[in-house]
């Protein structure tokens, strides 16, 4: 064979796979947008003209020194508009758009070329209208208003990208309610659901994603993108810790400029529900934790709720000696049966994932108990049972004989034990410690400092 042929053929696969591995950036693919911002002129306005006189530092990003890319991701992640870390990636990122350079609007974003490589950018600028753009300089040494017609910029200009904004009173969310039932369901089949990101459906779901999805699946549709553009929804209101209720949207930032880049739901009992990466799932977790409470960058409510509470009101009944000593609640959650069936699994072994009489753990104690008293509970885990539509939120104080009571005594933020109120200070619960089911005084500190909260049977099946 002719070795001088199989080196000709040997390059020329080389050259072609290298050919095929580097990225070109001389087009943007922008074929379909997504991602729609929600900011004013002035708001992108006031976060910019912070940078002016800045000095220059390369890979700064705030007012003591900030660089080009630095300066523009800034500006525009205040606003919403979370940009890649790099030039390059924000000029190829598909949230723009492109613009022609004859057609440059307050808030385009610029980009020039300063090196013989004619198709990919390597400084970036925005322009501030009329001609001007606002630019970190490095040759002169800060932030800056110039003009990038000027023979300067002109000649290395090499294109422009715009963030697509929604048109005046398309948020309009005057006809939208938010149906509190749709969305306890809706939370509660997505519970356990895969995470993935990007993902849109129960196969898997992000942040974002889930948000989009329940509260679509409750009546009001909240923007599909990147959290930070859901965070500046004009559906939203300002709300905070203090007052919040079921429903509201809790904001988080991984990162220093306090861009939102992670969203949670909150449900009850200072629980929320949220994608989580780390667990690869949707999860309900606590909120209290260092973690979340020193990256909360805000919580936000729908102004138009719908709350079809199923707080109810009892009539007063005169009760029967019989009766009161049934304690038979109103919903018909016959009293005289839970007893009964707790008793019987009382001494059980406690093995996980068990489910019958000789064998339960948490989650299934509870539910083959209330399942003889006529209650349906999700049979698991513990986190579905305590947001199952049956239950309602009762104070710790006013508990009574049947209530549940739920606890991360792991103390990962996440509920992972429960038992059922038995009077006088005790509970019955599966003891993974004791390894059986037993009655335990619930009057000591440990269960009052690992409680989440106490839930009321509010609907029988």
């Amino acid at each position: 064979m002719n070795s001088p042929s199989i080196l000709i053929r040997f390059i020329a696969l080389f050259s072609l796979t290298f050919f095929l591995s580097v990225p070109v950036f001389s087009q943007n693919p922008n074929v379909s947008i997504s991602l729609i911002y929600n900011f004013s002129d002035e708001e992108l306005a006031s976060e910019i003209e912070k940078f002016k006189d800045a000095p220059y530092k390369s890979g700064g990003s705030d007012i003591d020194g900030v660089d080009s890319v630095n300066l523009v991701r800034r500006a525009f992640g205040r606003v919403g508009v979370k940009l890649p870390s790099s030039i390059r990636d924000i000029w190829t990122f598909n949230g723009l758009v492109e613009i022609k350079t004859d057609e440059l609007q307050f808030g385009d974003i610029l980009f020039f070329r300063s090196s013989s490589d004619k198709t990919a950018p390597d400084q970036i600028a925005v322009c501030m209208g009329d001609g001007n753009m606002m630019v970190a300089d490095a040759v002169k040494g800060r932030a800056l208003i110039e003009k990038y017609n000027n023979k300067k910029w002109k000649e290395k200009l090499l294109g422009a990208r715009r963030a697509p904004r929604h048109p005046d009173g398309v948020n309009d969310s005057s006809v939208e309610e938010l149906d509190i039932q749709a969305l306890k369901k809706a939370g509660g089949d997505y519970l356990g659901a895969p995470y993935r990101r990007g993902g849109r459906s129960k196969d898997g779901v992000d942040s974002s994603g889930l948000l989009v999805i329940l509260f679509a699946k409750s009546g009001v549709s909240l923007p599909d993108g990147q959290t930070a553009i859901q965070f500046k929804s004009n559906k939203l209101l300002n709300s905070s810790l203090d007052n919040i209720k079921f429903g509201d949207i809790l904001f988080f930032s991984s990162s220093d400029d306090s861009v939102p880049t992670h969203a949670a739901i909150y449900w009850d009992n200072r629980t929320m529900l949220r994608a989580s990466e780390t667990a690869g799932r949707v999860v309900l977790e606590i909120i209290d934790k260092p973690l979340w409470m020193n990256t909360l960058v805000g919580v936000k409510s729908y102004p138009k709720i719908n709350n079809h509470s199923r707080t109810k009101s009892h009539p007063k009944v005169k009760k029967t000696k019989e009766a009161a000593s049934n304690e038979e609640n109103l919903d018909g959650l016959d009293m005289d049966k839970l007893k009964r069936a707790g008793e019987k699994f009382i001494g059980a072994q406690v093995l996980k994932g068990a489910v019958s009489t000789e064998a339960v753990d948490s989650s299934s104690l509870l539910y083959l108990v209330f399942k003889e008293a006529g209650v349906a509970l999700p049979a698991k885990p513990v986190y579905a049972q305590f947001m199952s539509s049956n239950l309602e939120n009762v104070e710790y104080d006013s508990i009574r004989f049947g209530d549940i009571l739920f606890f991360d005594t792991a103390g990962d933020g996440k509920i992972n034990h429960a038992g059922i109120y038995w009077g006088k200070n005790k509970m019955i619960h599966a003891s993974s410690s004791a390894g059986k089911v037993i009655l335990s005084d619930i009057s000591i500190a440990y269960w009052k400092n690992v409680l989440v909260g106490a839930k009321r049977i509010s609907k029988s099946e």
